[in-house]
């Protein structure tokens, strides 16, 4: 009997072997950051800075107030026996579809490059690849920056390879 081992595939996972993630998340060390920075970088060379916000209330925590840690057993016990507004009821109200917009993902010549139709990189955080010459459309990828915890673009999102 084989027992779960950590992934060797990617490095510093938790995935265990055999399993192959779909998506990633990449940690970027610093809130000033340089991606791309040697010649055989695939991914552009830029120096990323803070970005301006969007409205997108369910990726930055405005869709619901706060909670304390010290009132938390008592919110998810009051959630879990409410009778008009539980987790249920919170749980339908998230937004489904996409908010913001996503052009470069809908070109015909970059549909293939997504994984997962549903899963869509949104154009104003987009990671953007090193175009090949000749290929203005090789600068896409279906991966965007991730903001941490007071850290704007601390990670990068993306899909695993699909079939070519």
């Amino acid at each position: 009997m084989k027992t779960n081992t950590l992934s060797t595939t990617v490095p510093n996972s938790y995935y265990p072997d055999p399993f192959v993630p779909t998506a990633i998340l990449v940690p970027i060390n610093d809130e000033t950051h340089t991606v791309g920075s040697d010649t055989s970088s695939l991914v552009q060379s830029h120096t990323y800075k803070k970005r301006d916000p969007v409205d997108v209330p369910y990726q930055t925590g405005q869709l619901h107030p706060a909670i304390r840690v010290a009132d938390l057993l008592q919110h998810i016990t009051q959630m879990k026996c409410a009778e008009g507004y539980g987790f249920k009821e919170e749980y339908e109200s998230f937004f489904e579809g996409q908010s913001a917009p996503w052009d470069s993902a809908k070109k015909d010549e970059n549909r293939m490059k997504n994984r997962y139709g549903n899963i869509i990189a949104y154009d104003h955080s987009r990671v953007r690849l090193q175009p090949v010459e000749g290929d203005l459309n090789s600068d896409y990828i279906n991966g965007n920056y991730i903001d941490g915890y007071h850290r704007p673009n601390h990670y990068i999102a993306t899909q695993g390879a699909g079939m070519i």
